[in-house]
C-alpha cells in the first residue's frame, strides 16, 4: 500500500456536534489530533495517558487527563462516561509488548461505548501484518497447563493448581496479537465498525511510516443499551438488590477463612427450592473440587453449612473384569446444570431433581478422559441421601460416604471416595459427535477430536411440554462468538440433533452469550419458557431475559440489569432459575464473578491477559457479592405477555 503525505485520502468525517470532543486513549501522533480538530472552533481532548497530554498542545482545546486504570477496569467512579466522544483515537505503538496487548485485547472493546453517534474511530500503529515485522512474545498468566512435579509441595507463586494437585496452570510465553487482525474482526464479524479503510501514512517527526485505519462506529445501538422497562431503564433498575449473607449455625463453619474463601471463589449459581427452604447451588471455584449448596429460610440470610451436591469425580462403577480392576468415573461439575421438577412437571419415580453436566475429551488419558454430558436424577439434591436411600452402583465393597467438612480453616471434601449416592441411573446423554453440534475451535491439544463439541460452557436443563431441553454453548468461531444450541428428548436417553436457537433482533456474530439458563416459566408453566443469560453485544454488557413458546425461537433480549463488559464476557452473571417463592419471584445476580481457584481473579482476565496487567487487575478489583432481587409474579407475567406478543 503506497504511503501518503497526509490524511486527506481517508474518509475522516467527524460529528456535526460543536465543540468536538476527542478521546485519545493512548499516545497518538500530533498530526492525528490536529486533523481531528480541523474545522472546529474549539474542543475538548480527553487523555488517558498523562505523558500524551504533556506532549500535545492543540489551540482552542481544553485537555483533561483521566485515570487509565479506572477506565480499563470499568470503575463506576471513572469520569469518562459513555457517549462522550465524536472521535476516538487509539495508538498501538507502545514500547512494551504487555501494554500493546492490553490495548489490543481489552482497550479496543472498552473504547467503543465512549463514542457518541455518529462518531469516527481512528487507530494507528505499525503494519504488523508485514513479513518483516516481528511480533514479540509476552508473559501470559495462566495460559499453559502442565503436570505438577510434586503435588505434595506448595505451588509456586502465580501458579494455579487443580484440586487433586496433579495439574498446574502457569504463566508462559505467548506471541502478541497483531492489532490489525483484531481491527478487521471488529469490522467484518462484530459489525462494530463500518465504511472502514486503511492507508500507510508518513509523518516527518516519526521514524518510518504508520498504518492508519479510519471507520465510522456503527450507529445501531446495543441490545444492552435498549429499553427494558417503559421508562427506558433496565427491568430491575428500580428494584433494590439486597446482598445475601452466609452465617452457618455450626460454629466450626463460621471461621472467616472458610466463609470468605468460599464466597470469594464460588461461581455458576443456581437457585432451587429444597426441603421447604431456598438453596443456592454453586461450584466452589473455576478449578472446582465439588458442587455444593447453602440454604436459607427467606432466600437472603443463609444459615446452613455447605452441603455436597456432586463431587468433581463421581465413581459410579467399580468391579473386577478379567482379573483387572475397572472403574468408571463421571465428571459433571465443570458445567453442571441442576433442575427441580415439582408436581406440575414430569417426575419419574418420585425423583424431582435432575442434573446434567460433563465435557467431551475422549482422547485424554484416564482419569482425565471425559465422555460427554452425563445425566442423572434423585429424590433429593444432596449427594448422600438420608435414611439409607443411597443408590449403590457397582460392587458393594466399594461403598463409602462423602461430605463437606470445614476443619483447620479449610473447606474440603471428606470421606471414602466410594459410590454411595442418592443420584441414580447415571448415563451418558449426549456425546461430542451429537448430530448438529457446532464447535469451531481447535481443541485437539486437550483431547477433543476435530469436528466434535467439547461442551466447555455451562449447560442448562429444563422440562417443558413433555420434553427435556438441554441448552449448551455453540462456539461459532475460533475465538468469541459464543452462542446457544439446544437438543430435546422425551426420555433423557434418545436426543434430537442440536439446532441453534434464534433470538429476535440478535445476530450471533455481533456478540457473546456466555451461558443460557432456560426453564419453564414459573408464572406460565404450560405455555412458555423463560431464560436469563449474560450478554455482551456491540461492546456493551448486561444480564438479559427472553421468552419462548417452543424452546427454540425466543423473543428479543431485554436487559434486566446493565453491567460492564470485559472483552467478550460480562463481569456480572445471573443465577440459573427464576425461583417462585409464594407470590414472589426471586432473582439472584452474582456481581464481579471470580474466575480462578485460590486467587481473587475475575472474568476481566482470560488466558491471554499479560501477567503485568493481571497484577493491576488483582490489586484494584472489587469483591464479588451476590444480590437478591425480589419481584412480584405479576411483574414477570407482564414481561412474559409483552415478549410473547412480539413472537
Amino acid at each position: 500500500m503506497a504511503a501518503v503525505r497526509d490524511l486527506d485520502s481517508l474518509r475522516m468525517t467527524g460529528s456535526p456536534h460543536s465543540p468536538r470532543s476527542i478521546c485519545a486513549l493512548t499516545r497518538v501522533p500530533s498530526g492525528l489530533l490536529s486533523f481531528a480538530m480541523r474545522g472546529a472552533s474549539r474542543g475538548i481532548i480527553h487523555f488517558l495517558d498523562p505523558l500524551a497530554a504533556r506532549e500535545h498542545s492543540i489551540p482552542n482545546c481544553q485537555t483533561i487527563v483521566h485515570n487509565a486504570s479506572d477506565f480499563v477496569l470499568g470503575r463506576s467512579g471513572s469520569p469518562l462516561e459513555s457517549g462522550t466522544c465524536d472521535f476516538v483515537l487509539m495508538g498501538f505503538d507502545q514500547e512494551e509488548v504487555d501494554k500493546r496487548q492490553a490495548v489490543v485485547l481489552s482497550g479496543l472493546t472498552r473504547a467503543f461505548p465512549l463514542a457518541r453517534h455518529p462518531a469516527t474511530f481512528v487507530a494507528v500503529g505499525h503494519d504488523c501484518t508485514m513479513a518483516e515485522h516481528r511480533l514479540a512474545w509476552f508473559k501470559s498468566g495462566g495460559a499453559c497447563m502442565r503436570r505438577a512435579a510434586n503435588p505434595l509441595l506448595p505451588a509456586e507463586p502465580g501458579v494455579q493448581r487443580s484440586p487433586d494437585g496433579r495439574l498446574e496452570r502457569y504463566p508462559c510465553e505467548k506471541r502478541e496479537e497483531c492489532w490489525l487482525g483484531r481491527w478487521r474482526a471488529l469490522q467484518a464479524q462484530r459489525d462494530l465498525l463500518e465504511r472502514g479503510e486503511c492507508a500507510t501514512v508518513s509523518w516527518p517527526h516519526l521514524r518510518g511510516s504508520r498504518m492508519v485505519c479510519v471507520a465510522r462506529v456503527t450507529a445501531t445501538p446495543s441490545l444492552c443499551a435498549q429499553n427494558g422497562a417503559q421508562d427506558g431503564s433496565a427491568l430491575l433498575a428500580a428494584t433494590l438488590g439486597e446482598e445475601i449473607s452466609w452465617w452457618p449455625r455450626e460454629a466450626s463453619w463460621r471461621r472467616k477463612t472458610v466463609r470468605k474463601k468460599l464466597l470469594r471463589n464460588l461461581r455458576y449459581l443456581t437457585a432451587l427450592p429444597c426441603d421447604g427452604r431456598v438453596c443456592l447451588v454453586f461450584k466452589d471455584a473455576n478449578f472446582e473440587s465439588f458442587v455444593g449448596a447453602i440454604s436459607s429460610e427467606d432466600g437472603l440470610r443463609f444459615d446452613s453449612v455447605a452441603e455436597l451436591v456432586m463431587p468433581r469425580m463421581w465413581r459410579i462403577d467399580a468391579r473386577r473384569r478379567r482379573r483387572r480392576f475397572m472403574e468408571v468415573i463421571a465428571r459433571l461439575t465443570h458445567n453442571l446444570a441442576i433442575a427441580h421438577l415439582n408436581g406440575s412437571y414430569y417426575v419419574a419415580g418420585g425423583r424431582s431433581y435432575y442434573v446434567a453436566g460433563g465435557r467431551y475429551r475422549p482422547h485424554e488419558n484416564v482419569p482425565k478422559k471425559e465422555l460427554g454430558i452425563w445425566l442423572s436424577s434423585s429424590k433429593t439434591w444432596r449427594y448422600n441421601a438420608h435414611g439409607g436411600e443411597g443408590a449403590i452402583v457397582g460392587d458393594a465393597s466399594a461403598r463409602g460416604r462423602l461430605w463437606l467438612s470445614a476443619q483447620d480453616g479449610l473447606l474440603s471434601v471428606k470421606g471414602d471416595r466410594g459410590v454411595e449416592s442418592s443420584w441414580v441411573r447415571p448415563h451418558i446423554a449426549i456425546e461430542g459427535r451429537q448430530p448438529g453440534c457446532i464447535e469451531r475451535r481447535n481443541l485437539t491439544s486437550v483431547g477433543v477430536p476435530a469436528g466434535a463439541c467439547e461442551f466447555d460452557g455451562r449447560v442448562s436443563l429444563a422440562h417443558f411440554q413433555g420434553k427435556f431441553w438441554l441448552y449448551a454453548r455453540a462456539n461459532l468461531a475460533r475465538r468469541g462468538q459464543r452462542f446457544v444450541q439446544v437438543a430435546s428428548s422425551m426420555d433423557t436417553r434418545v436426543w434430537s440433533r442440536f439446532e441453534l436457537i434464534s433470538l429476535r433482533g440478535y445476530t450471533p456474530t455481533h456478540g457473546d452469550i456466555y451461558f443460557f439458563a432456560a426453564q419453564a416459566n414459573p408464572v406460565d408453566t404450560a405455555g412458555s419458557m423463560v431464560a436469563v443469560f449474560p450478554l455482551v453485544h456491540r461492546a456493551h454488557a448486561c444480564i438479559c431475559v427472553a421468552f419462548s413458546r417452543d424452546g427454540v425461537r425466543w423473543s428479543a433480549p431485554r436487559p434486566l440489569r446493565r453491567c460492564e463488559a470485559a472483552g467478550e464476557r460480562s463481569i456480572d452473571q445471573p443465577a440459573a432459575t427464576l425461583l417462585r417463592w409464594g407470590d414472589r419471584i426471586l432473582v439472584y445476580v452474582h456481581e464481579h464473578v471470580p474466575e480462578a481457584d485460590c486467587l481473587p481473579h475475575q472474568v476481566r482476565e482470560d488466558a491471554t491477559t499479560p501477567e503485568t496487567i493481571r497484577e493491576i487487575i488483582r490489586r484494584s478489583q472489587p469483591e464479588a457479592r451476590i444480590l437478591r432481587f425480589n419481584i412480584s409474579g405479576g411483574e414477570l407475567k407482564a414481561w412474559t405477555e409483552k415478549a410473547l406478543r412480539e413472537l
